[in-house]
């Protein structure tokens, strides 16, 4: 595997410098990419007998490593690994503050950070390689994941690296009839479909979500998946009666409340039925002072990334990006009349 920044060597060094008395932290995303990563991170460590003393997962906010950084004084963290956040964009002078605090590895595959000079430390893979794929892969030094590997293709598929022919042929080799037409109805999809219903169901208790995931309790997660599931239906169904259409740029925009975290699974799955069109879903979530939007666009036709990047210039305190077809952002409610004119200028 090829990487656009670092090592697999860098990191096999970092993980075997490692000392007794280091105290090792996590910080990973909220989404199944997040969890795997942190559960393959995980088992890495334990491989050489280092145990994890602080477990948190990061959603895209600008104050995630402010909010962090007194509970890594508090547990006298000196290790930390950042895995599948983009970090080095979202909260850049954050980060380049804490890196002289607390020795950090960042492990991602969304784009670097134009003004990110110093590398030490960070491995950074095409957008097409989840970072769950990446820690796998880097991990085959030290151990085995034969408990694991069964849901690195589900994580796969909820980041679309079966685009990549290298990545689908690797699918291909546990599940040969698997083609980018069918994925979604395979076993490994219908896995991936009852992880993230799970996952959306325990946004606010994920270390919960994280141990079923890492004890394959997969039937204790299903259990939620109807829950979820109907709500998805029924804002589907609402979006293509209410959404605003703006025929110039084929694009979708859409805001709603929902009851539990679904924009993301929505966006992914109307850009699917329609994979020409750029769909942009905004949403009360946590503080009722910001919305957050996904933003999808299969065809890749509009790059997501630099839209989101877009949509919230001259913005205060919002942040966005992400990949070419999957991207999002975070910003003021009383922002939403101009982030909507940035998007359509």
């Amino acid at each position: 595997m090829q990487f656009i920044v670092g090592s697999k060597e860098e990191f096999i060094d970092f993980i075997n410098n490692i000392k007794p008395y280091d105290n090792v932290a996590i910080l990973t995303h909220t989404d199944l990419d997040g969890i795997a990563s942190g559960i393959f991170l995980e088992k890495i460590l334990q491989s050489k007998n280092i145990p994890v003393k602080l477990l948190r997962f990061g959603d895209y906010k600008n104050d995630v490593l402010t909010k962090l950084s007194p509970k890594l004084k508090h547990e006298k963290i000196s290790k930390l690994f950042i895995l599948d956040m983009a970090i080095d964009s979202l909260a850049f002078e954050d980060f380049e503050k804490l890196r002289k605090e607390v020795d950090i590895f960042l492990i991602d595959h969304h784009p670097k950070n134009p003004l990110l000079k110093d590398f030490k430390h960070i491995i950074k893979a095409e957008t097409s390689n989840c970072a769950a794929q990446v820690i796998n892969y880097l991990g085959k030094h030290f151990t085995d994941f034969k408990d694991e590997e069964w849901f690195l293709i589900p994580t796969m598929i909820s980041e679309f690296s079966f685009k990549n022919k290298e990545n689908i042929k690797l699918i291909q080799k546990s599940f040969p009839n698997i083609n980018e037409n069918n994925i979604f109805e395979s076993e490994p999809g219908k896995i991936y479909e009852i992880i993230i219903y799970g996952i959306i169901y325990h946004n606010d208790s994920l270390n919960k979500v994280y141990d079923l995931i890492k004890n394959k309790e997969l039937k204790s997660i299903e259990k939620y998946y109807k829950i979820i599931k109907e709500e998805i239906n029924k804002e589907i169904d609402n979006l293509w009666k209410k959404a605003e259409f703006y025929e110039d740029k084929n694009l979708y925009f859409y805001f709603f409340k929902p009851k539990h975290r679904v924009k993301s699974i929505i966006s992914t799955m109307v850009s699917l039925q329609k994979p020409d069109c750029s769909f942009i879903i905004a949403t009360e979530e946590g503080s009722k002072n910001y919305l957050n939007v996904s933003a999808r666009n299969q065809s890749i036709k509009t790059d997501m990334n630099q839209l989101m990047k877009k949509g919230i210039e001259g913005l205060k305190d919002a942040n966005g990006g992400g990949h070419v077809a999957a991207a999002g952002a975070r910003f003021l409610k009383k922002d939403l009349n101009k982030f909507k004119e940035n998007l359509l200028r």
